[in-house]
């Protein structure tokens, strides 16, 4: 008869114990400020207009100025009522077509 070898028998291991850590308390950090934000301010375009006033109701002469921002740029000129419509339509094709502003437009063309 064949006999059987003795099986091994399997033997549990034990784990090295852990040895318990002390764990630190966590520690309050500073509140971080977060830094302001402020947005670049760029120049703003100027903003380029054409005043065109009258005396009194009913006179031909006409005062005609270019303002930037709301305030006078170029030097009010009269203009008679026949002429107004083209000298101011002139001056703003002249801007538009140079590109430039009215100012110089006002100089070139009035």
């Amino acid at each position: 008869m064949v006999t059987r070898g003795k099986s091994r028998r399997s033997t549990k291991r034990k784990a090295p114990k852990r040895k318990a850590v002390k764990r630190k308390a966590p520690k309050r950090k500073a509140v971080k400020r977060k830094a302001p934000k402020r947005k670049a301010k760029t120049p703003r375009k100027p903003r380029y207009s054409l005043l065109i006033t009258q005396s009194q109701r009913n006179s031909r002469d006409f005062k005609a100025v270019v303002l930037k921002n709301n305030k006078v740029v170029g030097e009010p000129r009269k203009i008679i009522a026949s002429k107004i419509s083209t000298t101011s339509s002139n001056i703003i094709n002249y801007a538009r077509r140079k590109r430039v502003n009215l100012s110089k437009a006002w100089d070139a063309v009035a």
